[in-house]
């Protein structure tokens, strides 16, 4: 294989590793527990904080460093710096808008504020709000560069696209199955829009801003929907 595309077997023992150490909580656990014994409050925002942050380490940070040690070029493939053309950006553009849409019409549902927010206190303070939203951020570019990013281009160098997509929509749909398994259906065809937006594009941004998008949005709704969560909106 040529020295310019992602090895394979190297990549995919690099993302086994990462999200064995993620989805086990190491140490993200341990630092839960920390946090615990200096004070409990009954919130989970430091939890979740904790979470996505190691997240961003295991499927972001960790593989980076794996592959730029082995082969700096390399991480070019992963899609990180190239932008995608004007032409993928506006179907992201509409994209993002029937994103919205569907977020505002699916966030009311008992099913989703079951689980959403992932941060389960009943009053937010703008700083929460902002700070959650920096923590989606920085997970899911750990998240989109793991899967559409590294696993997708790795699989892309020795095999047809077709398959590659099937490989990389069958780890995320898998990959979700802790949040149950009708996310883990629900899935799927995003995961395979934002492949096909990956592979035109030869970037990652379009699949990590879409995603984001996704994440907040719904985050917010859900708030917004949830008639037991409310916004402090002055320190008093």
């Amino acid at each position: 294989m040529s020295g310019s595309l992602l090895d394979l077997n190297l990549s995919l023992v690099t993302l086994l590793i990462a999200m064995l150490m993620y989805s086990f909580k190491i140490p993200g656990r341990a630092f839960s527990r920390f946090i615990e014994k200096k004070g409990s409050t009954g919130s989970n925002v430091n939890t979740v904080i904790i979470d996505r942050l190691m997240g961003f380490f295991w499927l972001g940070v960790f593989p980076f460093v794996v592959l730029t040690l082995k082969a700096q070029d390399e991480i070019q493939i992963a899609g990180l710096f190239n932008l995608g053309s004007s032409g993928i950006w506006l179907i992201v553009f509409f994209l993002t808008l029937l994103i919205l849409v569907v977020n505002y019409f699916n966030a009311p549902r008992p099913s989703n504020l079951i689980v959403y927010p992932q941060i389960r206190d009943l009053v937010w303070s703008k700083g929460m709000v902002a700070g959650s939203a920096l923590t989606w951020i920085i997970y899911l570019l750990g998240y989109e560069y793991a899967f559409r990013g590294i696993l997708l281009f790795a699989c892309l160098a020795s095999m047809p696209a077709e398959t590659a997509v099937i490989i990389n929509v069958l780890i995320y749909s898998l990959f979700h199955f802790q949040k149950g398994a009708k996310e883990a259906v629900g899935s799927i065809p995003f995961g395979i829009l934002i492949c096909y937006l990956v592979i035109e594009s030869h970037s990652i941004w379009p699949a990590v801003f879409l995603h984001i998008v996704l994440a907040l949005s719904n985050e917010w709704f859900s708030i917004y929907f949830n008639p037991k969560i409310s916004i402090k909106t002055s320190q008093a």
